[in-house]
């Protein structure tokens, strides 16, 4: 690799940036590098593509023409666990509130809330969701958190997985704190880089997705950083019924087969496969039987001892 000038921590400006290892995008084979901040110990990618290189030749085709991304049986199970996404919302806020969903996807959760009556705001960068069938009526912008201006205040805000997307999570959030209501709650959820999983795994890991994940988070940094902006760390779940089991699946794959990064995740994207990818599936299907049911053990032995994959943080301001 190149060398590169490596960006100063986003969240403490910290120039002490310490190599970790180096990883490869599963689409394009592209190589990256992962760096820690010796301050707060924020994780980013290096280098990261420009906006314009990052959405023509990584965020290409995220998104089928209908919205989804997955063969329809996995379609059913993400359908059901926005639903969960939503009840969580629902237990803090009990009326109908108003909300913003930072980077909404197709905005399975903001239909559903709108359905119930609330005020629903979505952001959009990367791919084609404004525009798609499946958010007709959700008002979705197509811009940075920072870029919504006006008096409106939200009951809620999410970055449901998206955080870690975005080029400044540092000023994504402190914008969020200004769009928030006082009282009103932030809720995080993403990838915990200092999980069981990610420490076992580490390149191999299925959360890495770089260059799409620019940046990693530990719950310590998160929550350090987050509580200085004047919230309030009010709940924590170290655990995803909607991640941490397929996780733990892609990522022993990955450990075992390295040179077939997240086929199975491809074939689930309903991705054509080459010849020598479908033979490689093929050779992995009783592997991956046996990680299954060995996985439905250790998950939640390893979350209850270190933690999940993944985590979602609730705050109030």
């Amino acid at each position: 690799m190149k060398k590169i000038k490596i960006d100063s921590c986003n969240f403490c400006k910290g120039q002490g940036q310490e190599a970790i290892f180096q990883s490869y995008d599963y689409i394009t084979n592209d190589q990256f590098c992962l760096y820690s901040c010796s301050r707060c110990h924020l994780v980013q990618t290096q280098p990261k593509p420009k906006k314009n290189i990052m959405t023509s030749r990584y965020y290409q085709n995220y998104r089928k023409i209908d919205g989804g991304r997955f063969l329809n049986p996995i379609e059913l199970w993400i359908n059901f666990c926005y639903s969960i996404r939503v009840k969580l919302i629902l237990q803090l806020i009990n009326k109908k509130g108003s909300i913003l969903d930072v980077g909404c996807g197709r905005g399975l959760e903001l239909r559903i809330l709108k359905q119930k009556g609330w005020q629903v705001l979505g952001t959009e960068m990367f791919n084609r969701s404004p525009t798609l069938p499946s958010n007709r009526n959700i008002p979705i912008i197509k811009s940075d958190i920072w870029e919504i201006s006006g008096k409106e205040k939200f009951d809620v805000i999410t970055f449901w997985h998206s955080l870690e997307h975005l080029y400044s999570p540092n000023r994504a959030l402190i914008n969020a704190f200004r769009l928030l209501k006082t009282g009103g709650y932030l809720i995080i959820a993403m990838p915990n880089f200092e999980s069981f999983e990610s420490r076992v795994f580490k390149n191999y890991w299925f959360h890495l997705d770089v260059p799409r994940h620019l940046y990693h988070f530990s719950k310590n940094t998160l929550v350090n950083f987050v509580e200085k902006l004047g919230f309030k760390l009010q709940d924590h779940i170290d655990f995803s019924l909607e991640y941490d089991f397929y996780s733990y699946l892609q990522s022993s794959l990955n450990a075992l087969f390295p040179s077939s990064n997240n086929i199975l995740y491809r074939f689930f994207l309903g991705e054509k496969l080459s010849f020598r990818h479908r033979v490689i599936l093929l050779l992995q299907s009783p592997i991956a039987i046996l990680l299954f049911l060995f996985g439905l053990v250790l998950v939640p032995i390893f979350t209850f001892l270190y933690g999940g994959g993944t985590m979602v943080l609730t705050f109030k301001k």
